[in-house]
């Protein structure tokens, strides 16, 4: 499934798009409360913005326990960037399209957006 450029990822895909992530990388640990609806329009919005720098993907809620057990996730909504495959921040709570865009900007690839 696939909203805007926002792809969700099982575990398999999640380790596949990890072990070719060339870039940086965005991703969104969402549950499927109205909340995450909104936060999942927000990235799908950022993605949009981004395209040429950054990838953007979300957590299949449906595998929950186990993202929460691999990448020690206390909840939901948090946002994860990688580049080149290794986490390099955290965004905890929700977030809108300025603290998505400063998660993506920094030290990792100093994306202007």
């Amino acid at each position: 499934m696939t909203l805007n450029r926002c792809k969700m990822l099982t575990p398999d895909q999640y380790e596949a798009l990890l072990e070719k992530s060339m870039g940086l990388l965005v991703v969104g640990y969402l549950s499927d409360d109205l909340i995450s609806s909104r936060q999942m329009q927000i990235l799908a919005d950022f993605a949009q913005s981004a395209a040429r720098r950054v990838t953007c993907a979300i957590l299949n809620p449906a595998y929950g326990a186990y993202f929460e057990k691999n990448l020690k996730l206390d909840g939901s909504p948090t946002f994860l960037l990688f580049f080149s495959g290794v986490e390099q921040r955290r965004f905890l709570g929700s977030a809108d399209f300025e603290d998505l865009r400063e998660l993506a900007s920094g030290p990792a690839g100093d994306v202007a957006l």
